[in-house]
């Protein structure tokens, strides 16, 4: 809503983090106790098969994601939708559906193995995806946007859930950093993947390429 008005205005949303300071400074405690004097360092491992595994499905996984962030609201002005409100929905379309779907990870876990979620996770990327890529209306795209985040919703649960349930509690903020490193990465080399391709072929032909890939 705020670039309606101009497209420095949504910057003002990172303003929001100074209201948080007060209160993380004063009410949130301390839950990690110091380190015993003495006390011999952990000699647990890092789960690295685990992590070898579920890294790269992380950076895929978010590789993928980030289109919506970077080329979606290009992708919408070529069906001739220029508001930057209804991009903003659009693209949240996403998000929304995957804190939804999140909330249904126990359900769908009792259904699936681990890695047939990770299946079903890619599969709906897929198509949603491949319908972005395809669609020639605003409803079109929202269906795509939304079968995406149907899938992303699922990913990070299922990776914690099994990264966690083979890592010991004394090495497991290492294991937790090392898999936020990874979806970072992913993050970050998004647009270095997607933005030559997005040059080169156009942005329908880019979701669609992400979504076969």
């Amino acid at each position: 809503l705020l670039a309606e008005f101009s497209w420095r205005y949504p910057f003002l949303a990172y303003a929001s983090a100074l209201a948080m300071v007060p209160v993380v400074w004063t009410m949130l405690p301390e839950t990690l106790p110091a380190r015993i004097a003495g006390q011999a360092p952990s000699t647990d491992r890092l789960p690295v098969a685990t992590l070898a595994v579920l890294g790269p499905i992380a950076f895929l996984a978010m590789v993928a994601f980030y289109l919506v962030p970077t080329l979606l609201a290009f992708r919408l002005v070529e069906i001739d939708v220029t508001s930057p409100a209804v991009a903003g929905v659009v693209a949240a379309t996403t998000t929304g559906t995957m804190a939804l779907v999140a909330l249904q990870y126990a359900r769908v876990r009792q259904h699936l193995s681990p890695f047939a979620i990770h299946t079903v996770v890619f599969a709906f990327v897929a198509a949603g995806y491949c319908i972005i890529g395809a669609a020639s209306s605003l409803p079109m795209t929202v269906v795509g946007a939304s079968i995406s985040g149907l899938g992303l919703g699922l990913l990070f649960p299922n990776n914690n859930s099994l990264l966690f349930a083979k890592t010991s509690p004394a090495v497991r903020g290492r294991a937790a950093g090392i898999m936020s490193t990874c979806v970072f990465s992913g993050q970050f080399a998004s647009p270095l993947v997607s933005g030559p391709m997005a040059d080169r072929f156009g942005y329908a032909m880019t979701f669609q390429i992400v979504g076969v890939a």
